[in-house]
């Protein structure tokens, strides 16, 4: 009975020590717990995005990949438009429903004109154009449950 109540008193005793309330005494806890994380050195963050080889490979050739654009906008509207029947063509000028040959030939033409005619910078406009022509046809064969 006597070790409980010596105990009890010294842990009645210890625990306003530890408080932080004590202005003349240090705070133990905070030094125990806190302090030891102090100089504990934190490690350096990469907040850049990731970047594709492929995509700076392309880049170097602009009329490469304004040839390939159109060849995948080819393939993705006629895979939408003609083969799963769930799209409509968007392009004002051309019908709702455009043939593979239709497609074929005014994509041909311009592109041919467009690659004979164009600066290199208005090459890197065009592509950038047609990718997003790209993910959109994409994106709808992704709501058509193509992909």
């Amino acid at each position: 009975m006597a070790k409980q109540l010596l105990s009890l008193l010294m842990v009645a005793v210890t625990l306003p020590l530890l408080s932080s309330n004590l202005p003349d005494k240090p705070d133990i806890y905070w030094q125990i717990t806190k302090a030891p994380y102090l100089e504990k050195p934190q490690p350096q963050l990469d907040y850049s995005l990731p970047q594709s080889n492929i995509y700076f490979k392309l880049q170097e050739k602009p009329y490469q990949e304004f040839l390939a654009l159109q060849i995948l906008d080819i393939y993705t509207t006629h895979r939408a438009i003609n083969i799963k029947g769930y799209a409509l063509e968007a392009n004002p000028l051309l019908p709702k429903q455009p043939s593979l040959e239709l497609l074929l030939v005014l994509k041909g033409t311009s592109s041919y004109f467009v690659v004979k005619n164009a600066s290199p910078q208005q090459i890197k406009y065009a592509n950038a154009f047609y990718r997003l022509i790209l993910l959109n046809n994409l994106y709808v064969m992704h709501k058509g449950g193509d992909l």
